[in-house]
């Protein structure tokens, strides 16, 4: 685990180039040295489920502490856009559907900012800030909606959202806040919020990436599938086919995650808007449902020209 988490760490800073050179296989940023208005997009979707107890602590660490290490050009501009996206949190005053939501929108990391994020991620509950379930197809089709400035599916209607005038209090379903949530306040005060409003109805995308390139990393605890319910697979699928994405399943071997469409999504995602999508496995599991969750993360990779990292 360890070795997973250097990876992440190194991965997250978007490693100056002595950095990328000492992480196998990272080649996501080698010689990058982009003008402030040509700079990558990197959304961090991070696996909030129960799956996440075991490695929080050491995990939201390298995290952090990653964050707080991202260059800066010699004016003190930034030189990568990072937002982080999580499973949706379900009960009132939330809504109940499963899937993604924008906690922390993709902006520009000066030193500032990169600040706010970092406390942001220090100061995550493993308990307050755990969703109830993941659907890892349903949440990828959010990344394209906030991406592409979509309407958003499972993505509005949630406390912790990045939406204009957010604040959380006591009053908003969860009493008594948490340090995380201050946190998320002073994010919530910065311009370029994901959502207008509680219930916003179209997402503001990201600025452009220009040639620099939109990059998803996808921090995995453990299984998170699509249900067979009406809101799960047969959703995700259907949200890909209306977005003209090719629907065909890919094979995996094993099969244990075959209808989870989220590499199909990764497909869809590379294919129509060049997004890369690089998948960590913390911890992956060699019994049960473990093999084919670590297929479905490969293929995810595989088919997005991105890398898994074991």
């Amino acid at each position: 685990m360890r070795k997973n988490l250097f990876k992440l760490c190194v991965s997250l800073a978007l490693a100056l180039p002595m950095a990328v050179t000492q992480a196998e296989d990272i080649d996501l940023f080698t010689g990058n040295n982009p003008s402030s208005t040509d700079i990558p997009n990197v959304l961090f979707v991070v696996d909030n489920t129960a799956n996440w107890n075991s490695p929080f602590t050491a995990e939201m660490g390298a995290l952090a502490s990653a964050f707080s290490a991202l260059p800066v050009d010699a004016s003190g501009a930034a030189k990568f856009r990072v937002g982080v996206m999580m499973f949706s949190q379900t009960g009132s005053p939330n809504a109940n559907s499963q899937g993604g939501y924008v906690r922390a929108a993709i902006r520009s990391m000066d030193k500032a900012t990169q600040a706010k994020y970092g406390a942001l991620i220090s100061n995550l509950n493993s308990n307050n800030d755990k969703a109830q379930g993941g659907e890892a197809g349903v949440t990828m089709a959010e990344v394209y909606r906030y991406l592409s400035g979509g309407a958003p599916v499972t993505g509005t209607s949630r406390v912790r959202a990045d939406y204009t005038g957010n604040s959380i209090s006591s009053g908003t379903g969860k009493n008594p806040i948490t340090a995380g949530d201050t946190a998320s306040n002073a994010i919530y005060a910065l311009p370029g919020n994901a959502l207008s409003t509680f219930a916003g109805t179209q997402y503001t995308a990201p600025a452009s990436s220009g040639c620099a390139g939109t990059f998803v990393i996808y921090i995995s605890n453990g299984p998170a599938q699509d249900s067979n319910g009406a809101n799960g697979s047969p959703l995700a699928n259907s949200l890909l086919q209306a977005a003209g994405g090719d629907t065909t399943p890919i094979v995996l071997n094993p099969s244990g995650s075959q209808d989870t469409v989220a590499d199909e999504w990764s497909r869809f995602l590379y294919k129509n808007m060049g997004v890369r999508v690089f998948t960590l496995d913390v911890l992956p599991g060699t019994t049960g449902q473990g093999p084919g969750w670590s297929a479905l993360l490969q293929s995810m990779a595989n088919v997005s020209n991105g890398t898994y990292f074991p």
